[in-house]
């Protein structure tokens, strides 16, 4: 059986966060790629998190796959944060990524729990995200917060950038799957705040936030880019039920944030909140995106 947490007048935090500052000038970057692949199984349940993450900056935090339990916050403060920082200029410089695949385990008698997360970068978070059996969160005079942001100030000036993909794909089952399968190629990527299914939130007298943005503050100079795409694929069932949230972004500066898939939300008294957002201020001269 799942436990059942408490938290009773504290606090309870959960961080994620990367800073670069970068300034580059004259540099090739050339990514190997990343792969992750889960096992199967012929007789059992799988569960499983595959995450592959390339980078510049990837974040993958605070995700929680099956059983969780009951979460009970009364008089409490919850807070679930991701974010990078990278105030970027480039000049002459060269990227090619590697590219980033997460495939999922399979099972032929048993259910399927997996999380398969591919990120790129330059920046991807996937943060805050519960996958099957959340359980009941009960909040009563409390607040639970989860947040994930990027924030890039770019300038890019005779640079050449080639993204290698990303590529998500959900294994299979004879009975139930329940699946988040993600692809993020960057730049800028957000996927937060998610669940996916059989979760109850119940809030009295509290507050509920979701919060996901992207920055960038763009000018970019005889500049080539070119995506190599994200695809995300969910598995299937011969069986029985399938609950799955299967995201692709490329970007640049996308977000899927707060999305619930099978979610009962009760408040009383009480204060929900969802914010999504993305700034550019492009400038863009004698560029090409492809």
């Amino acid at each position: 059986m799942p436990d059942t947490d408490v938290i009773d007048g504290g606090r309870e935090t959960s961080r994620c966060g990367n800073k670069d500052h970068s300034f580059s000038k004259h540099t090739w970057i050339k990514g190997g790629g990343a792969r992750a692949e889960g096992g199967s199984s012929t007789t059992e349940d799988v569960t499983t998190q595959n995450i592959a993450q390339e980078g510049r900056q990837n974040n993958n935090c605070n995700n929680s796959n099956e059983n969780l339990g009951a979460l009970n916050v009364t008089g409490s403060r919850v807070q679930g944060r991701c974010g990078n920082k990278d105030a970027s200029f480039s000049k002459h410089t060269w990227i090619k990524g590697g590219g980033a695949r997460a495939e999922g385990g399979s099972s032929t008698t048993e259910d399927v729990t997996t999380q398969n997360i591919a990120q790129e970068g330059r920046q991807n978070n996937n943060c805050n995200n519960s996958n099957e059996n959340l359980g009941a969160l009960n909040v009563t005079g409390s607040r639970v917060q989860g947040r994930c942001g990027n924030k890039d100030a770019s300038f890019s000036k005779h640079t050449w950038i080639k993204g290698g993909g990303a590529r998500a794909e959900g294994g299979s089952a004879s009975t139930d799957v329940a699946q988040r399968n993600t692809a993020q190629e960057g730049r800028q990527n957000n996927n937060c705040n998610s669940r996916n299914s059989d979760a109850t939130l119940t809030v009295t007298g509290g507050r509920v936030e979701g919060r996901c943005g992207n920055k960038d503050f763009s000018f970019n100079h005889k500049t080539f880019t070119k995506g190599g795409g994200a695809r995300a694929e969910g598995g299937s069932s011969t069986g029985a039920g399938i609950n799955q949230q299967n995201t692709a972004q490329e970007g640049r500066q996308n977000n899927n944030c707060n999305n619930p898939n099978n979610l009962t939300l009760t408040t009383t008294s009480s204060r929900s909140q969802t914010k999504c957002v993305a700034t550019d201020r492009s400038t863009n001269i004698g560029s090409d995106y492809r």
